[in-house]
């Protein structure tokens, strides 16, 4: 992690409450189909293996915070991925996205003109599950239709301006 955020007590405040694979619950749990499908069924992405845990009913939870008190904010795979998204060249996004692939123990992929937007799109899904990211790679490529069926409109990725900072608004 190159930047993150200590907070003491997350581990029993925050964790034990949210992350345990109870799909009855208001935990953060995914569907197990839905992570297979994203990360493969035999996978060696270590994001598999250690970010998630098997629960019950079809469902897994999200382990990646249960343990410990760190958080991170700023990770070297996201950093790959803005490197990717923000590339001049297919062959430099593509070494940059083979890159993190390689980190994460998942083999290097062929991507060209065709196939890069779905593989970057596909690595942010990925890396970046549980930490509010993707809405903003979302937001960056103006995407309307997200997966799970999902619509957006343009305006769905602008936040309204809290009524406290309305109330000290000069007027003209």
């Amino acid at each position: 992690h190159i930047l993150g955020l200590h907070l003491n007590g997350l581990q029993g405040n925050v964790t034990s409450n949210l992350f345990f694979a109870n799909p009855l619950s208001s935990c953060l749990a995914v569907d197990e189909d839905e992570m297979k499908k994203l990360y493969g069924k035999n996978t060696t992405d270590i994001r598999y293996r250690y970010w998630f845990a098997v629960g019950s009913g079809g469902y897994m939870s999200l382990e990646k915070y249960r343990y410990g008190e760190y958080i991170p904010l700023l990770k070297y795979g996201e950093i790959l991925l803005i490197l990717a998204e923000t590339s001049v060249s297919i062959e430099e996004a593509a070494g940059y996205l083979n890159e993190l692939k390689t980190l994460r123990q998942i083999p290097a992929e062929q991507i060209d003109d065709f196939n890069l937007m779905d593989k970057l799109e596909e690595e942010y899904r990925k890396e970046c599950i549980g930490e509010g990211q993707l809405f903003y790679f979302y937001k960056r490529i103006s995407k309307l239709q997200l997966p799970g069926s999902i619509t957006m409109k343009k305006e769905n990725y602008t936040l309204p301006i809290p009524m406290d900072e309305l109330e000290f608004k000069p007027t003209k």
